[in-house]
């Protein structure tokens, strides 16, 4: 997924640029309307796995290196039986 991550900013920043080449700039509707189609799915898909990264993949690591600290310890636990108290 980190792999991912470049790949996903330059999309985002493609996204931005044709998005503001088919709204600033004089071109024939068909072109206009072209990069408006493109940008709005590289926007989604940029979205999207940017998105997965952030609330997917990023937590995930964070619970994968506490897992890796806490599996070096270890833990011992004694088991004692309970008393039990004779009233007379």
């Amino acid at each position: 997924m980190v792999k991912n991550l470049p790949l996903l900013i330059v999309i985002l920043i493609l996204d931005v640029s044709s998005s503001t080449l088919s709204t600033n700039g004089y071109f024939s509707p068909v072109i206009e309307w072209s990069l408006m189609i493109i940008s709005i799915i590289l926007n989604i898909t940029a979205v999207i796995g940017l998105s997965l990264h952030v609330f997917v993949y990023q937590p995930m690591k964070r619970f994968e290196k506490i897992k890796m600290k806490s599996s070096n310890k270890i833990i011992i636990f004694e088991v004692t039986p309970p008393r039990h108290r004779v009233l007379i």
